[in-house]
């Protein structure tokens, strides 16, 4: 019943909380969609007093819907919680891959 999925579910945060402090040494960077999985990652890290800077990627391509929506509720939400935003913006169709794991991994050595 209810009681036993909320317990459940308490037993999944706690794991998820303990994994995330475990990863989280000094500041760090998280890659933020502006939906629930990351929104849930950036209020751990808030919650246990962990600087870390935000990274949203602001795509454009014509065959495809462009993410301004997903990008604006970043930026607000950051904004209302004082989270420096970093917004990478990226042309789909023009961007190699070796680039984008280049600029990834340089973000890891904040």
């Amino acid at each position: 019943g209810f009681y036993r999925w909320k317990e459940e579910m308490n037993y999944y945060k706690e794991r998820l909380e303990k994994t995330i402090l475990l990863q989280a040494r000094g500041k760090c960077g998280i890659l933020l969609s502006g939906g629930v999985d990351s929104r849930l990652i950036m209020m751990i890290l808030l919650d246990n007093n962990i600087k870390f800077d935000a990274y949203t990627m602001l795509y454009r391509n014509p065959m495809l819907d462009s993410n301004v929506y997903d990008v604006e509720k970043a930026k607000q939400l950051c904004r209302e919680l004082s989270v420096p935003l970093h917004v990478v913006e990226c042309d789909i169709n023009n961007y190699p891959v070796e680039e984008l794991e280049i600029a990834l991994c340089k973000t890891q050595a904040l």
